[in-house]
């Protein structure tokens, strides 16, 4: 059974149950929550996708999810297939349910989003909202309500006039007119029953269908004095349950979806008798609940949970509805909402997958999940180390495209084959049956009690086989071996599909319906850490409750905090990267799961590294927010400069020193404006290159950096055919390798040698892409501390905004206790790292200020302790430094710095005598000599020569090491150099 093949069931609970189960009415002045809450945040869905919408030159889509989001997309900006994200919307939330997303409508011309569900405000005030943002900006512009139950579905009219929703409980439909948001219908005679169905036809006319059994048409007078009027009320024929409901192009006919039968009907729009049934035949498991016309009429859909092979088909039906039809290829999880779009039909899932569907069958546009299928993760597909900090899971439904995360190792890698040292949870060594998704388990032949209509969904028993633990749809629960309960059921962030318990019986480790992974105390069952990693990328990231987290190289941006403003404001997001200098500290999350306490971790990790314990309330240092009103994304350019009005707060209260400019990531020479004050729309004229560009504002405090506002622009005035000479940029690069260290325990063979050669494919690129191409090589004759910092200042010195700057290290680097980054010069000495080594503050600093493009190639792959060597075919290297922590500040968006790293994390980077260069080094110089040149377009792009590192390194070193190229999203791909030179 699939995840959301219960969600129907699952919001009516929550909206029958919910509302009596909360405490009393609060005062009005009550506000949301004001702490930060630490949210998942890929870029995507996390959660079941309700509603869709699009406008109506289907340029633009929003979507609403369980996961409390809004997510605005664009539909004519597609990015390998998938549409641009624009904005996320987000209104105030709570925990819980309060939050949820139901329904979502677009206005016709793109102008308003509406959105609603599962409102926070009903847990201090009864009562919910429909809320209003402006699609441009993402500014909240009102509340609609107050009404009595959860919203769950949205329409605008066809001439924007008009919105309508449909309520839970009985509570019927309300119609504002959105001239003034002003209330001008409603009718709350609906039996007691919910409503999920509403849509206008073109004439104004309004359609709904609820759990009463009913179809219901209304007339809309929207004059004042005028209102909605009930024209007629039709009992269902196909079921008792009509969840959704389309109009015909032409108004003279509507289509009614079931959720409690497997039928399809067509009624008369006029007299609403049924006209025909739709053929259904084949449909031999769950429903077809959602429904839609095509633009032009001639062909109906359907789909819902009905599963054929692990998918749920979408059914088209040729003729109207009345031809045959055929089944096209489905997403994975249950179709909730289809929409016309153009010549298309735009449907969304609840993987959460969306997209657009040709008439043909072909997915035109197609955004996929981001988040790994937790489900069936049992038996040997899902098993842990003995301590629980190796766990190896599918990213897919039960071990398929299967991954082993190491806590120790950081690291996460592809896992094929079954691991002799992880283990399966213990399903047998006590009489629990019916324990695998069903609602009556037993122990002993007696019933296990679980609340009304949960399910049991994975079990593992305690090595001392003494205890128990259930995954249940919603809870984490833990018995003795005579069905007591241990601790209270611990709430989670969706169905706990597997669990297991570490053979030293400290630790329980959960898949959660939410993607993640979640490690409790098996004691009483307290969450210490969760892990996500991101489905496409594999990028990953695990935090503490407090949010301390560590993270893969741009992992750390798959979480941050929402902050709520009031019921009135849209909430904030603050990625994680704003605050990485406080709370990147894989020292606390490594210790968490042996101290079992997260803050014995935190005292334990501050004694041993020296570091006073930062205030871990976030609301005392939020970065500024900064945000561009205009132009709109994608506007046309033709002149040398254009006038971008922005908007900026400090929700901290800390005075904005400075607002920076910056044009594909890199800063103007202008290093930036100070603001007359915060809390202020303002406007500065941006001087711009003759080609499209992405602009980014990012406001700075004292101690914060704001995320970037984006803007991306089209230029349209005259191109050159070709570029000449005079105009070509020059290309500066500082070259570091040290191999001869006075200390005879940390020689390398070959990191001079990787200097000079790299320096020699550079210097062939002159008179190329570059007009001339300067370089400084510094090795072991002369890479003492002093000469390397008289590179860093002679690059800052040099480099133009017309120019290519670029660093290369090669050598030992150290992260300290810390987690501060030093690389290591011919003089260095790891015992006094302040004063010998190279700071990664002084290379920060000097790369952020370079106005051109920085790219920066780091092969650093020395600890600070244990300093163990390690073979992999060939001489030996040391155990490399954390590098994640510098790969994620120098490529942070107000730094700007395009780089590439021999490895990741702790892992080690290999040389060998064969190659006579480090597996980086080589794979470096042979792609940027032209083999990495895919396109056979004869020029080699960032993306290309990633791609050709990737593969090489993995290549050479038989998989030990995995190198890492991290691009800011502010900066486009761009060549770097000719193949064949």
């Amino acid at each position: 059974m699939r995840c959301v093949r219960s969600r129907l069931f699952w919001i009516s609970i929550i909206l029958v149950m919910s509302l009596t189960a909360l405490g009393h009415p609060a005062a009005a002045k009550d506000q949301p929550p004001t702490d930060p809450i630490l949210r998942i945040e890929p870029g995507m869905h996390t959660a079941p996708l309700f509603g869709i919408d699009v406008d109506r030159n289907c340029r633009l889509m929003a979507t609403s999810s369980d996961d409390k989001t809004v997510r605005l997309w664009s539909l004519t900006d597609i990015q390998n297939g998938a549409p641009k994200l624009l904005r996320t919307l987000r209104p105030p939330i709570g925990p819980g349910n309060d939050g949820k997303l139901y329904a979502v409508a677009l206005s016709p011309d793109g102008k308003w989003v509406a959105a609603g569900g599962w409102d926070a405000t009903w847990r201090k005030h009864k009562n919910m909202y429909v809320y209003i943002f402006e699609a441009e900006t993402g500014r909240l512009v009102t509340r609609l309500g107050k009404l009595g139950n959860a919203i769950l579905h949205l329409a605008f009219s066809p001439d924007g006039r008009a919105l309508a929703a449909t309520l839970s409980g009985g509570k019927g439909v309300r119609v504002w007119k959105t001239k003034g948001w002003r209330l001008v219908g409603e009718d709350r005679d609906y039996g007691g029953q919910r409503s999920s169905g509403v849509v206008f036809d073109k004439l104004g006319r309004l359609f709904t269908v609820s759990y009463d059994g009913h179809l219901r048409r209304y007339g809309l007078d929207l004059n004042r004095g005028g209102g909605l009027k009930l024209q007629a009320k039709y009992k269902t024929l196909g079921g008792n349950r009509p969840y959704s409901v389309a109009v015909h192009p032409k108004g003279d006919r509507v289509a009614v979806g079931y959720a409690d039968k497997r039928a399809v009907d067509i009624y008369d729009a006029k007299t609403l008798k049924r006209l025909f049934a739709a053929n259904t035949k084949g449909v031999a498991n769950g429903d077809m609940i959602a429904v839609a016309w095509s633009a032009d009429g001639t062909r109906l859909y359907g789909g819902g949970r009905w599963q054929v092979s692990g998918r749920s088909p979408l059914r088209v039906w040729t003729k109207a509805g009345r031809g045959p039809y055929r089944d096209l290829k489905g997403p994975h999880d249950t179709i909730f909402s289809l929409r016309p779009c153009g010549p298309d039909l735009a449907l969304g899932a609840a993987d959460p997958a969306f997209g657009l569907i040709a008439a043909d069958g072909r997915r035109r546009i197609w955004r996929d999940t981001v988040t790994p299928d937790m489900r069936r993760k049992r038996f040997g597909d899902f098993t842990i180390s003995e301590t629980g900090r190796r766990v190896r899971f599918g990213l897919k439904y039960g071990r398929k495209e299967p991954v082993l995360f190491d806590l120790t190792a950081e690291r996460l890698i592809t896992a094929k084959d079954a691991l002799g040292d992880l283990y399966a949870a213990d399903t047998k060594s006590l009489n629990i049956a019916s324990w695998q998704d069903n609602r009556r388990p037993t122990l002993n032949g007696q019933p296990i009690t679980l609340k009304n209509f949960e399910e049991a969904r994975s079990l593992a028993i305690a090595p001392d086989k003494q205890r128990f633990v259930l995954g249940i749809d919603r809870s984490l629960r833990a018995y003795d071996k005579d069905g007591k309960t241990l601790w209270k059921p611990k709430a989670g962030p969706g169905v706990v599909w597997g669990v297991n318990i570490s053979r030293d019986a400290k630790l329980i480790v959960a898949a959660y319906g939410d993607g993640t992974i979640r490690w409790h105390r098996l004691s009483d069952g307290e969450e210490l850490l969760a892990l996500f990693v991101h489905a496409k990328t594999r990028k990953w990231v695990a935090w503490t409750p407090k949010g301390y987290y560590i993270a893969s190289p741009g992992g750390e941006s798959l979480i941050g905090w929402h902050v709520n403003r009031g019921w009135d404001k849209a909430a904030d997001f603050f990625p994680a990267d704003r605050f990485r200098k406080r709370f990147y500290r894989p020292d606390i999350v490594k210790r968490v799961l042996e101290t079992l306490d997260e803050e014995k971790a935190v005292t334990q990790a501050n004694r041993i590294a020296k570091r006073r314990r930062g205030d871990e309330d976030l609301r005392k240092s939020l970065p500024p927010v900064i945000k561009i009103l205009g132009p709109a994304t994608d506007s046309k350019f033709s002149g040398s400069s254009l006038t971008v009005e922005y908007s900026l707060r400090s929700p901290s209260g800390l005075p904005v020193k400075k607002v920076e400019i910056f044009v594909d990531g890199r800063p103007l020479e202008a290093r930036g404006f100070v603001p007359q004050q915060s809390d202020q729309t303002a406007r500065i004229s941006v001087p711009l290159p003759p080609r499209n560009v992405t602009i980014a504002l990012v406001a700075r405090t004292a101690n914060a950096a704001s995320s970037p506002a984006t803007l991306a622009l089209k230029w349209t005035g005259r191109t050159r055919t070709a570029t000449p000479d005079y105009l070509k940029p020059r290309l500066y690069a500082l070259l570091v390798g040290v191999s001869k260290y006075g200390d005879t325990s940390l020689v390398l063979n070959y990191a001079a040698k990787d200097a000079r050669d790299f320096n020699r494919v550079l210097k062939a690129q002159q008179g190329g892409l570059y007009r001339e191409v300067i370089t400084k090589v510094l090795t072991d004759e002369n890479a003492k501390r002093g000469d390397i910092l008289d590179g860093l200042e002679w690059l800052e010195q040099e480099v133009t905004a017309r120019d290519v700057g670029v660093l290369f290290l090669s050598g030992h680097g150290i992260t300290d206790n810390k987690q501060r980054f030093y690389y290591l010069p011919v003089d260095g000495n790891p015992k006094r790292l302040k004063s010998t080594g190279v700071k990664q503050s002084d290379i920060q600093d000097t790369l952020a200020s370079l106005p051109g493009k920085i790219l920066m190639f780091i092969d650093a792959c020395q600890s600070a302790r244990g300093l163990t060597r390690t073979k992999t075919k060939g001489a030996p290297r040391m155990a490399a430094a954390d590098m994640t922590g510098i790969i994620n500040e120098l490529t942070s968006a107000e730094n700007g710095v395009v780089m590439f790293s021999s490895s990741t994390g702790r892992e080690l980077s290999v040389e060998s005598h064969e190659w006579k260069n480090g597996a980086f080094t080589k794979a470096l110089v042979e792609g940027w000599s032209g083999m990495a040149d895919y396109s056979k377009d004869g020029a080699i792009s960032i993306a290309e020569l990633d791609l050709w590192i990737s593969d090489r390194v993995k290549v050479l070193t038989q998989k030990a090491q995995h190198p890492v190229a991290v691009r800011p999203d502010t900066i486009p791909d761009f060549p770097v150099a000719l193949a064949g030179r």
